[in-house]
């Protein structure tokens, strides 16, 4: 995972910065703590996770009584990978107030994603996913 502070990661943020303010829009940031890969929003607030070889950013507006998310989840760049060698994929969709979604990747975590009980915020976070295997009798 990058540090925050990742020219990176800055270089991303900025990019959706960007992106969001040419709508005109307020432009924050959130970033998942590493040590617990939780963050949590506000709408039209910025998200940025890493799931395994994965980078994710995004937002989320509250409309309808729920959270519209738009989420871009690419290859991760850092130093095993320093080049992104596909495209990003754009996810939009929309979680009722008080559900979940998740997006699973390829390498075991998958991002999962809580709108609040009001829409008033977004929690995402990083989870392992385990296979299992019930004991044999």
């Amino acid at each position: 995972m990058f540090p925050v502070s990742s020219p990176r990661i800055l270089a991303g943020l900025g990019i959706l910065g960007v992106s969001l303010g040419a709508f005109g829009l307020a432009v924050t940031t959130a970033v998942a703590d590493p040590n617990r890969t939780v963050a949590s929003v506000k709408p039209l607030a910025g998200l940025t996770l890493d799931a395994g070889s994965k980078h994710a950013v995004g937002y989320f507006e509250a409309a309808d009584g729920g959270c519209n998310l738009t989420l871009l989840v690419a290859d991760a760049v850092n130093d095993v990978n320093p080049v992104v060698h596909s495209a990003p994929a754009r996810i939009a969709t929309a979680i009722s107030a008080g559900r979940t979604v998740r997006v699973d990747t390829v390498d075991g975590p998958s991002i999962e994603l809580a709108c609040a009980a009001d829409a008033s915020s977004l929690e995402a976070r990083v989870v392992q996913r385990l296979a299992y295997a019930p004991a044999a009798k």
